[in-house]
């Protein structure tokens, strides 16, 4: 039998006691083997979660478990579980399901119940500020647009200009973009509070004003600078 895995990504979440507590009684009624780190403390009950103050902020949380039914019944696939693993740090989570057959028709109920907790607790303004900043590098294209418009270069030479140009242009500053936003440590965009019961609404909200701050220094800073460059270099 072929094992067939599954991804799921999430951004912007915050994640307190009660939605952490939620998810430790979910891998533990529904799969064996479990495994819950957060940090450098192996998680064996909920209850260990009152050893968090209110406001520490963990840096990352490790789930994994294996499904109660083995892959199939031939002995090749004897010893083999269906896995579910839930990986969780200020970058993105990622939940990882293997094992299940035709998963996009039918998810298990546990990866269901996990991604409702986690669907429940996302940062929407977070996303939506993540998603227009990671979009925007697309439209670094538009300079180039311009210049080759200004220069009268043929189509074909114009096409390739532009896409391609802008293709690599986009893809040179959205890194250098992740390495000033990780300098300047901005980058956390999910909230891990394993101790608090309660957070404000407006947490994150530095990082989300300062990456779209970032991101739009930085095109206008490209956008000028390559207007300026070409237009010295056809002189």
């Amino acid at each position: 039998m072929k094992k067939r895995s599954q991804l799921y990504i999430f951004i912007g979440l915050i994640l307190l006691k009660q939605d952490i507590r939620e998810l430790i009684q979910v891998f533990q009624t529904n799969l064996e083997n479990v495994e819950i780190v957060i940090d450098d403390l192996n998680i064996l009950d909920s209850s260990q979660l009152e050893q968090f103050d209110a406001a520490y902020q963990a840096k990352f949380l490790l789930a994994r478990g294996y499904s109660h039914e083995a892959l199939g019944e031939d002995t090749k696939n004897q010893g083999e579980y269906r896995f579910i693993e839930l990986r969780a740090s200020k970058e993105g989570a990622t939940l990882l399901l293997r094992g299940w057959d035709n998963v996009r028709k039918a998810e298990p109920e546990v990866s269901m119940q996990i991604r409702r907790v986690l669907l429940h607790r996302q940062n929407h303004f977070q996303r939506f500020t993540l998603l227009c900043v990671t979009f925007s590098f697309f439209y670094l294209f538009l300079p180039l647009q311009l210049i080759a418009e200004q220069h009268h270069l043929s189509f074909i030479t114009q096409l390739f200009f532009e896409i391609g140009g802008g293709i690599l242009l986009g893809a040179a500053a959205f890194f250098l973009f992740l390495t000033i936003v990780r300098l300047l440590r901005l980058e956390t965009r999910i909230f891990l509070f394993p101790g608090a019961m309660e957070t404000t609404r407006a947490y994150g909200r530095r990082e989300a004003i300062g990456t779209t701050a970032v991101a739009l220094i930085l095109l206008v800073f490209i956008s000028v600078i390559l207007v300026v460059a070409f237009r010295l270099l056809w002189e």
